[in-house]
């Protein structure tokens, strides 16, 4: 399943706190070390997505665990993987290896296109144009990401090594991928994708559950 909060409603400061308090250690660091509190907020309600995701299976928030690429794993509950963008925060929950993204929709420039895309995306990018070639991109890019971190790859692993067709088909390098690509659109002008090796179903905005 895909958990979407709307970080806007932890304004409200006896929620923030609420979910703040429970952030293990790593987390609480990493989101104490934000500058800004829109970012604390995103790092917050992303935690606070996932709380609600493992409760719906009955799992708790034992002990956090990195592997060698530094994914995170939690000791007896199933695979996770946050994101955040914009006022969206992200989780998706898996019986299996799973990546989720979520990125807010805004002006692009022809170089961030060449860095993120593949060389035949850019191509499609290039050849659709307008909105269509904005709509893409989004979509590409928030593919990619997920495929990267399904696999623990992250960023490292290049964005642009992943090429997207629009008929949902997934390649590496060149080599086609056995992954499963679901992909939406939230709120206004924000997209959302996740690679994961099992059917993960919909996205479901939670935040009147906080």
């Amino acid at each position: 399943m895909l958990y979407l909060v709307d970080c806007d409603a932890l304004a409200d400061r006896r929620l923030y706190d609420k979910y703040y308090a429970l952030l293990n250690p790593v987390r609480r660091a990493k989101t104490d070390a934000l500058g800004r509190e829109a970012d604390r907020r995103r790092s917050v309600g992303a935690f606070a997505a996932l709380k609600i995701a493992l409760s719906d299976v009955g799992a708790e928030d034992g002990e956090w665990i990195y592997d060698a690429l530094g994914k995170p794993h939690i000791v007896g509950a199933p695979y996770f993987s946050l994101s955040h963008s914009g006022r969206y925060a992200l989780c998706a929950l898996s019986e299996s290896e799973v990546g989720c993204d979520v990125q807010k929709r805004r002006k692009i420039s022809d170089g961030l296109a060449k860095r993120v895309l593949s060389a035949e995306n850019y191509a499609l990018y290039r050849s659709l144009g307008g909105e269509a070639a904005c709509d893409f991109f989004f979509t590409a890019w928030t593919v990619a990401e997920s495929f990267l971190k399904m696999t623990g790859a992250g960023l490292s692993g290049g964005l642009n090594a992943v090429t997207y067709d629009k008929c949902g088909g997934l390649s590496y390098r060149g080599e086609p991928l056995d992954a499963i690509v679901s992909t939406f659109r939230a709120g206004e002008g924000y997209f959302v994708a996740c690679c994961s090796r099992l059917p993960v179903g919909e996205l479901a905005d939670v935040t009147s559950r906080l």
